[in-house]
């Protein structure tokens, strides 16, 4: 297994922006960058919907992408 301390560190000082959402689509975790791309601090990112951080003409094709990867995962882990 990977060691968490070395990705976090990995992820923070990435200079491109990286971001984890729940199922929900609320963003549980952002690094620098985004908070440099967006202006907006972690607080504000941390209550925000992901697909917020897209060109309106790249959400539909995202959320599609991410629902795949998502049912991809589930039928790969044997989830329900």
């Amino acid at each position: 297994m990977a060691d968490i301390t070395k990705i976090d560190t990995f992820i923070q000082s990435s200079p491109h922006p990286a971001w984890l959402a729940t199922a929900q689509g609320h963003c549980a975790f952002a690094n620098p960058a985004l908070e440099r791309v967006t202006g907006f601090n972690s607080d504000q990112i941390n209550q925000a919907d992901w697909r917020s951080f897209l060109l309106e003409e790249g959400r539909a094709v995202a959320s599609a992408s991410r629902i795949s990867a998502i049912n991809e995962t589930q039928l790969l882990c044997g989830a329900d």
